[in-house]
């Protein structure tokens, strides 16, 4: 149901025990079509001052559904008033049920005599709510729910999706009753949009961290354990197979990119090969890298920075003019690993383009030869 089930107590006491039998009779009803979308049930009993030894319980049922409402005991005759409540709830719910089966054979013969299905795109959708509306081509809205979409297709439906629809009346105002998502793939029409299954229907532990990864400038003020430092380089160097490759592709498994740190400790280089650190500078030049950088606090602020340089003779021979590109995209490669695996550890990162690139190979103390690509700040995040 769309809204709660609501029971309602007049000169009755309520009891936990009575309401769990409505509840039964309500989800019984429910499987008989579960297209209901409200019932309201309420409970009388004579007042108190006309209350006799075998006062008769009367219950009455409304069930909202699509194209109307079931009402029971209305005026109900004396064959619906009982001094059991439980036999009363009952036989009012049996009530509803004939009439319910009534309503469903009347709606499917005028769904089938006179709907036809008419074309529409999704307007508006929201997943985690449960439904949507269409826009006709006359450009009316139209409200769907997600149980309404034909073949479990509700996860695949975008803005602009072309659909086919059943129309009919709801309760507050039209509604589909039925929604068939057109084939994406067939016609060439321009400007058509295709439809893709959401990503998050697979269940995969990287679309988690995709989701999650955004860049971070605060960080806070431990410094990086060593096995922090070690899966972050992994993730962007490290050798992943016994033939060498590596977690990022290159071109020609050359691997032009190198990844430095910087931390307090000084500067260090990463040897995929051993997956080991090989010191550079023992001197702290955080501050160093910061101005290098334009100033930029948060360079300063980060407990270590992974910085990522390429040497551009290494695919020179090879590749001729495209070596600059090829360095561009690995480089593109490993600064995404990294900062995936940062998410990964519960770390804050953000991925910075703007510095002085002579200056911050001073800093790292590389010679000519070599280019300043990255700059990739990551600590742990502050503490609130």
């Amino acid at each position: 149901m769309q809204t709660a089930l609501q029971v309602r107590w007049h000169n009755v006491d309520p009891s936990e025990a009575v309401a769990a039998h409505v509840r039964e009779e309500a989800a019984r009803l429910e499987r008989f079509w579960d297209r209901i979308t409200g019932c309201a049930v309420t409970l009388e009993a004579p007042s108190s001052h006309h209350r006799h030894s075998g006062a008769q319980y009367r219950v009455r049922v409304e069930v909202s559904v699509p194209r109307g409402r079931i009402v029971v005991a209305r005026d109900p005759p004396k064959s619906w008033t009982h001094t059991d409540v439980y036999l009363a709830v009952k036989g009012a719910f049996r009530e509803a049920e004939r009439q319910l089966a009534d309503h469903v054979r009347r709606l499917d013969a005028r769904v089938k005599t006179h709907a036809a299905p008419a074309a529409a795109t999704v307007a508006r959708v929201m997943p985690d709510a449960g439904y949507g509306f269409l826009v006709t081509e006359d450009g009316r809205e139209i409200y769907f729910h997600e149980r309404s979409v034909l073949h479990g297709g509700f996860g695949r439906l975008r803005v602009g999706s072309e659909v086919r629809f059943v129309e009919e009346a709801g309760d507050e105002g039209p509604q589909a009753s039925t929604v068939k998502l057109m084939h994406p793939r067939r016609g060439n029409r321009v400007g058509r949009v295709d439809v893709l299954p959401r990503p998050d229907s697979l269940g995969t532990p990287l679309y988690d961290l995709i989701a999650r990864r955004r860049s971070r400038r605060e960080f806070g003020r431990r410094e990086l354990t060593e096995t922090e430092l070690g899966a972050l380089l992994w993730a962007g160097q490290g050798i992943t197979s016994p033939e060498g490759g590596r977690a990022a592709p290159s071109a020609g498994g050359l691997h032009p990119v190198m990844l430095s740190v910087v931390d307090a400790r000084g500067v260090w280089r990463y040897v995929p090969e051993n997956h080991a650190l090989s010191i550079a500078e023992t001197r702290d030049r955080g501050p160093r890298l910061a101005a290098a950088a334009l100033d930029q606090e948060y360079v300063a602020e980060a407990p270590a920075t992974i910085a990522v340089t390429a040497r551009p003779a290494v695919l020179e021979p090879r590749y001729g003019e495209r070596t600059e590109r090829y360095c561009l995209l690995e480089a593109g490669h490993v600064a995404q690993n990294v900062l995936l695996m940062a998410t990964a550890l519960g770390l804050t990162a953000v991925p910075v383009g703007a510095f002085d690139d002579e200056a911050v190979l001073g800093v790292l103390a590389l010679g000519e030869g070599s280019v300043a690509l990255y700059l990739l700040p990551i600590g742990a995040p502050p503490r609130r």
